[in-house]
């Protein structure tokens, strides 16, 4: 009895090769909230979203990048006034930017990990926190805290 001929063996075994690289391409430790990223990560700043980029071709509510204004740098070094984030288009492992989170006008702290004009926005912890006033609004996993803005700030530098 023939299990399997060698060239369907040889078939089966690259494509388990590749399901299982692209499973792990996206393996990562979480590091939680804010506070606790922005110490692994050298800068972060604070910036207005000025506008979105292209839709995503699935939603039309999430977009490839945004970019922003950066109005103050709260840690680290950074010379742009200005520059891009690009999220996840699918398969990036990287964080979504989607119209409710991020839409145009509002404010938030990011986190960045280097000083280049276009930033990757990051997932492996809560890379941004949305600024209303005197409050910083964020969510860690699936829950939703508030914290005064100058506390946060202090914390973080």
């Amino acid at each position: 009895m023939k299990i399997l001929s060698l060239p369907i063996r040889s078939t089966l075994i690259i494509l388990i090769a590749i399901a299982g690289s692209s499973s792990l391409a996206c393996t990562s430790i979480y590091i939680g909230k804010f506070q606790n990223f922005s110490n692994t990560q050298p800068i972060v700043v604070r910036a207005t979203v000025v506008i979105h980029g292209e839709s995503l071709r699935s939603r039309a509510d999430y977009f490839e990048e945004m970019t922003v204004v950066v109005t103050d740098v709260i840690k680290g070094d950074f010379p742009y006034r200005s520059f891009t984030f690009f999220g996840d288009t699918g398969m990036s492992c990287l964080r979504y930017i989607t119209r409710e989170e991020f839409q145009i006008g509002s404010e938030h702290l990011f986190i960045l990990q280097n000083a280049e004009a276009r930033q990757p926005l990051l997932v492996a912890g809560e890379s941004s926190v949305r600024i209303e006033g005197d409050t910083i609004y964020g969510r860690d996993l699936f829950e939703e805290y508030t914290m005064p803005l100058e506390e946060l700030v202090e914390l973080v530098k």
